[in-house]
Formats: C-alpha cells, structure tokens, sequence
C-alpha cells in the first residue's frame, strides 16, 4: 500500500513540475500551397527533441474548430514517436481557416501558467468563404456573433442571389467580423499567456500573425518550411 502511494504521489508531483506545450496545426488545405510536402511536420518534432526537458504536449489542429489529437509528457524517444506519429497524421485538407479559433482555445485554457509554450502554425491568412470552393464555415453561420450578418445572408438568399452573388455581396463584411474576434481574443490574450505565444507563419509574409504577435507581445517567425530544413 505504501509503495503504491508513495508511487502516486511522486507522479502528481512530476505531473505539476512538467511544464507544458501546446502546438495548434492549421489543417486547411491552403497549408499545401506553401508547404506541399508538409515538412513542418518534420521541423515540429524536430523543435520537441530540441527541449532539454520532458513537456506535456497538447497537440491539436484546427480549421472552424479545435481537433484535440493527443496529451502526452515527452520522457522518452518512444513517447516522441508516439508524438511524431500523431502529428504525421494530421490532414490538411479543410476548406476553410477559422483564426479565431486557436486564440479563443489558448484564452479559455485552465493553467496557463504551466503553459511554457503555445505553438500556432499556419500560413497566416484568415479564410471562413471560400469563394473559389464555394464553402461557407458551418460555425460562423451558427455563431451568434455573426447573428447580424448571418440574417442578411439568409434575406439575399431567399431573394434568389446566386452563390456568387452572396460571395460578391457579403465577404467583405464577414471577413472585417472575423478579424474584429480575431482582435479581441489577442488582447484578451496580452496580459497572460501572450508572451509565450509563438506564430509561426509558414507563408513567411502573412501581415496578420506579426501584427498580431506585436499585439500580444508573442513571437512572430516567418520561416518557410524548406529554410528550416537542412
């Protein structure tokens, strides 16, 4: 019985003294017109091998919603397998790029202050229509937030606007929303958990993620996927 106890306690213990990271993975397909061979997911667990301690890992990926593959604490070079195995896993292939949603999942995380890290990779550029694809994030036309333009899309339709009648129409308005909500949860973002904040932009000129880096005191890298691989 005491070995036992004494076996959990150390555990708990250890479990409270690992500090923790969390990567956020953009899972649009536009990730490929920048990193067709997703590299970044070599550079990634490359950057994990680097820590000269284990971290408690969340990794999670994102399109107009949080995906939440995997927890683990990085002791071993079997749990960074394990890790490495997840991350290779990830598929790029959604329509849409909702990039309110990694900041608004750091902001409402418990225990920030074991944060040590908050990676977010992407090719920073906001995209909830899709003109081109014709897809429309199912989240936004549901978020109340949006309830305002959501009804005057719903009105245009029913009058018999065409797809791209609605996209010529109403984008613009839907995309000044979401860069408002992008805005704010930045802020919200500045006084805790924002100067461990790394944006890694993977187009390298994304205007958006070293804005909103110097906003939340946060860390801007431009880096391609190719230049970080030797």
């Amino acid at each position: 019985g005491f070995i036992v106890v004494f076996f959990l306690v150390c555990l708990v213990s250890y479990a409270e003294n690992t500090p923790e990271g969390i990567i956020l993975f953009d899972q649009s397909g536009s990730m490929k017109k920048y990193d067709p061979e997703l590299r970044s997911k070599a550079l990634i667990v490359e950057f994990i091998r680097s820590l000269k301690k284990p971290h408690r890992i969340v990794l999670a990926g994102f399109n107009e919603e949080i995906h939440e593959y995997i927890t683990l604490v990085t002791a071993t070079e079997t749990d960074v397998a394990a890790l490495a195995g997840e991350i290779q896993r990830i598929d790029t292939r959604s329509y849409s790029t909702d990039l309110e949603i990694p900041f608004r999942y750091l902001f409402e995380r418990d225990g920030k202050e074991a944060i040590e890290f908050a990676l977010i990779i992407s090719d920073g550029e906001p995209d909830i229509w899709d003109g081109k694809l014709r897809y429309f994030s199912k989240r936004v036309k549901s978020d109340s937030r949006y309830e305002d333009l959501n009804r005057r899309y719903r009105v245009l339709k029913a009058s018999g606007l065409s797809p791209d009648e609605l996209f010529e129409r109403l984008k613009h308005l839907y995309d000044e929303r979401n860069l408002e909500l992008i805005e704010e949860q930045v802020f919200r973002l500045k006084d805790g958990l924002g100067d461990r904040i790394i944006l890694w932009d993977l187009s390298g000129e994304s205007g958006y993620f070293r804005t909103w880096a110097e906003e939340c005191g946060g860390l801007y890298l431009p880096m391609k996927a190719e230049e970080g691989v030797t």
